[in-house]
């Protein structure tokens, strides 16, 4: 997939209190993540942002980004299939590296950029911040990721906790996503009655904060009147539970059928499968230990 040069249209955030509106959460995990985004922004070091599917690894980065009072860099997001985007300095571009959708011969070719950005040489990227769903070292220990990149991304981490392990955010995420929500949607405030609030902090949210902010959408959309109420969720719950509550369950069951076929119709060739699901052999892997259709490796 190419990669994307994207100017950063984020409202302009004049100091870092206004982090907190950002990242937004009062749990331990979460006032411990603004304050290494902080420490982290000016530093041209590279980053690895760790986390589940829709626990916000990308915004993270952006955050990163805006809170820099360095230089301003190009943002550029680079998923597969280059390592270096076209038309652009790359001395003078924010790298964010989607370390999961990259192969083999692609984390080669990022760990030897990183050693020259080490080196300072004008060829580099300016900075590069990575994210993935797991531990690289881990990956790397089991040969299935390249170690050396591991080892350059791996010195600075900020992890990103799933939402069933920070309950008491829920409320305060739900609340600012619904002030966005009824700006952009409706053009007007609109609020979550307590009862609500109780209804959805309630839920595990599989999906993390981006199941709960489509959940908000839906909710915003769908209010008669200027306020969300509990019958309004449980409806919403109720009527479409697989588009809110289990989406995330049936994004993942969907993915396991289709590793099994393909690793039954390939007799078990891995590097097959991943050729035809697009990926590395190491996700390939991963995926497969994940859904237990491989053993893992103790």
């Amino acid at each position: 997939m190419p990669s994307q040069v994207q100017p950063d249209q984020s409202r302009a955030l004049t100091s870092r209190e206004n982090l907190e509106t950002e990242i937004i959460g009062k749990s331990r995990a979460i006032q411990q993540l603004r304050g290494r985004v902080c420490a982290l922004a000016d530093l041209r070091v590279p980053v690895l942002i760790r986390g589940e599917s829709g626990t916000g690894r990308r915004h993270t980065a952006r955050a990163l980004h805006r809170y820099s009072r360095g230089p301003r860099l190009d943002l550029v997001f680079v998923q597969s299939g280059t390592t270096r985007p076209p038309s652009v300095n790359p001395h003078k571009c924010f790298v964010l590296l989607d370390v999961d959708l990259q192969t083999p011969t692609e984390q080669a070719r990022w760990a030897d950029l990183l050693s020259r950005a080490e080196r300072e040489q004008p060829e580099a990227p300016g900075r590069v911040v990575a994210t993935a769903s797991r531990s690289l070292l881990g990956l790397a220990h089991e040969e299935d990721f390249h170690p050396d990149l591991a080892e350059r991304l791996s010195r600075f981490n900020l992890d990103l906790p799933p939402l069933r392990e920070r309950r008491e955010d829920i409320a305060p995420l739900a609340h600012a996503l619904t002030d966005r929500a009824g700006v952009r949607l409706r053009g007007t405030g609109v609020r979550l009655t307590p009862g609500a609030i109780a209804l959805l902090a309630a839920q595990t949210w599989p999906g993390n904060v981006q199941e709960l902010s489509v959940a908000i959408d839906k909710l915003v959309a769908f209010c008669g009147e200027s306020q969300i109420t509990r019958s309004l969720v449980r409806s919403l719950l109720d009527e479409n539970p697989k588009g809110v509550a289990s989406s995330r369950r049936l994004q993942v069951q969907q993915q396991r059928e289709e590793l099994t076929q393909l690793i039954r119709k390939t007799g078990g060739n891995l590097a097959e499968v991943a050729r035809r699901l697009d990926m590395s052999r190491g996700g390939v892997i991963y995926r497969a230990q994940k859904f237990g259709l491989l053993p893992k490796r103790g």
